[in-house]
């Protein structure tokens, strides 16, 4: 029997890219300052590998794993690996208060936490007598020098499991049917978290890959938290198309990453395209915008889902083909700039249940 959108993870799609385009380059990211690239099939075995490396630290299927960071690929893949495992992927804000940690470690009760940088890990060791299932940190950066705090935190190399990538675990064919728990915010400023289930995570990336018109030869790239619901929205629609993903080194190299790499697109809240045009709103006279965006305010980028026209595929994300020699921004020509409204706003619209 095929499988349905219903039974489908998104670990289905990173195998159907290693075994369509091995070679392909998938993911690419600058670690201290040099930049390495992934084929697909390297990502795959990076994958499995990091199955290994969570069954190694007790994490079974059903289980609740935080994840916080940015500009790390080894994030998504913690993402895939724990799908694969059957496991539930719980993404935190990388800059969380411990008063914001302890609230959303109070909604999912997580029992791993996967840390992208030493201020996570300090949060979560400030926090760990009020997280009494929380029985390990597993950092992310293996050159990190830290306190074991009597084995709570653990990094990669103190888990590894040996290099048997394909004779190790299988993937567990009935996924639990949460593919993500998100991280957002109420209109109250109160942190929410927002189960989104595999068919409607894959219904939303499809969407997104369709009206961003995104192909498998196009590159986008990522240096916003991985809890921000868009990052996990490209990163879901770049492996249903079979893109390449870049990763920023960090938030202070974005400018200086951006012209090496040339995305083809870009989703951003809209705050970080106000950014980047500058507070001069004579500058938007340099954009080239269809017909049906009559107004030069940035305000209008970014509309709901709800209005968008089927005629007109940008429209609902606020789509700017952007003339790179005319304004000198690090894009190729035409590159598509997709605006998205904070999960604040539009939580209930965007991440609704299938």
């Amino acid at each position: 029997m095929p499988e349905t959108i219903n039974e489908r993870s998104l670990y289905r799609f990173l195998e159907a890219n290693a075994r369509m385009s091995p070679s392909a380059p998938a993911y690419r990211a600058k670690l201290r300052g040099v930049w390495k690239t992934w084929s697909w099939v390297e990502v795959l075995d990076e994958v499995v590998s990091l199955h290994q490396l969570l069954d190694a630290a007790g994490v079974r299927g059903g289980d609740l794993v935080g994840i916080s960071g940015e500009c790390n690929p080894r994030l998504y893949w913690y993402v895939l690996a724990l799908q694969r495992a059957a496991a539930v992927p719980v993404l935190l804000n990388s800059r969380a208060s411990q008063r914001e940690f302890h609230r959303a470690y109070e909604k999912a009760e997580f029992s791993v936490f996967i840390a992208g940088t030493e201020s996570e890990v300090d949060v979560a060791v400030q926090t760990r007598p009020k997280c009494p299932k929380l029985r390990l940190v597993l950092v992310l950066d293996r050159g990190l020098e830290t306190d074991t705090h009597d084995g709570f935190v653990s990094r990669e190399d103190d888990l590894a499991v040996g290099n048997s990538i394909h004779t190790g675990l299988d993937l567990v064919e009935r996924p639990d049917p949460r593919a993500v728990v998100l991280c957002g915010y109420d209109e109250a400023g109160e942190s929410l978290l927002v189960v989104w289930s595999h068919a409607a995570a894959l219904k939303a990336a499809m969407q997104f890959a369709s009206l961003a018109g995104l192909r498998p030869t196009d590159q986008l790239v990522t240096f916003l938290p991985v809890a921000w619901f868009g990052d996990y929205l490209q990163f879901s629609a770049a492996l249903i198309k079979g893109a390449l993903v870049s990763s920023a080194e960090n938030a202070a190299t974005v400018s200086q990453d951006m012209q090496r790499l040339a995305p083809d697109v870009l989703f951003a809240p809209v705050a970080t395209y106000r950014k980047m045009l500058g507070s001069d709103r004579g500058r938007y006279q340099t954009l080239w915008t269809p017909g049906w965006l009559a107004s030069r305010d940035v305000e209008i980028l970014g509309c709901a889902w709800a209005s968008q026209k089927p005629h007109s595929p940008m429209a609902c994300w606020g789509g700017v083909p952007i003339t790179a020699q005319e304004y000198r921004w690090p894009f190729k020509d035409q590159a598509r700039f997709l605006c998205g409204r904070c999960v604040a706003s539009r939580a209930r619209e965007l991440l609704c249940s299938a």
